[in-house]
């Protein structure tokens, strides 16, 4: 009787160390198709003077399917969060996805930069769809604040720089930081995607999401099915000696 009891304490035991050792992966990472982007912008990154494409960039989810991230008018919706690589309508990325906005590589552990993104989303997120010129000006002003910081917000100057009417917009928008009224982001909060691709990293993204973020289910994979199958064995089988020694 000891012994049976014994294997079913270990068993359980087992389980137990198998269950907390589990991968999270599931729940922090998310596969997503590219279906369009915003309007383009003419600036000049650095050295180079080019024209680019920015967001708001729409997404369908494809995976994992237990994952409840929020949509916004045209889908899963983003904002560029990075200059240094592409993406491309149609393809499928997989980003982790986190609220510390420190694993941009174009942000970094910089605090003050995290501090005026989420003074640029309370102040002009929501507006920002209600036409291409807000978009691009927002898209522009987050840019400006990845690569120069809070302080040099001049398009004359810095790594981001630009001119003409969306420059100006940008430019009010970065000049409002901190004053709004409204905080449009009340309840929800920003979660940065970055590409699981170390090799080919895709563009790194911004992302609205409720504050605390929607829970995953995380489905139990075939180990710990057996496991709990063989708990439920010992202790059938338990039962059955019982009943076979009081006969």
């Amino acid at each position: 009787m000891r012994s049976i009891l014994t294997r079913v304490s270990v068993a359980t035991a087992a389980l137990a160390l198998l269950l907390a050792g589990l991968p999270r992966a599931a729940a922090d990472t998310i596969n997503l198709t590219l279906n369009s982007g915003g309007p383009n912008i003419t600036l000049t990154y650095k050295t180079t003077t080019e024209t680019v494409g920015g967001g708001p960039f729409s997404w369908t989810q494809s995976s994992p399917l237990n994952s409840n991230y929020p949509t916004g008018p045209n889908g899963i919706t983003t904002y560029c969060a990075d200059l240094d690589h592409v993406i491309k309508t149609g393809n499928t990325y997989q980003y982790s996805v986190s609220t510390n906005l420190a694993t941009l590589s174009p942000v970094g552990n910089d605090s003050a930069k995290i501090t005026a993104i989420n003074e640029l989303y309370a102040e002009g997120y929501k507006d920002s769809f209600n036409s291409s010129a807000n978009e691009a000006a927002f898209q522009l002003a987050l840019w400006k604040l990845i690569y120069d910081g809070p302080s040099n917000l001049s398009f004359s100057s810095g790594n981001i720089r630009a001119t003409g009417t969306v420059a100006q917009d940008a430019t009010n928008l970065l000049n409002n930081l901190g004053q709004t009224k409204v905080n449009e982001m009340s309840g929800y909060e920003l979660a940065a995607l970055t590409s699981t691709n170390t090799q080919y990293p895709a563009q790194g993204q911004i992302m609205v999401i409720p504050a605390p973020p929607p829970p995953h289910g995380v489905p139990a994979p075939p180990a710990v099915m057996l496991a709990g199958i063989g708990v439920l064995a010992l202790i059938g089988r338990a039962r059955w000696n019982r009943r076979a020694t009081a006969a």
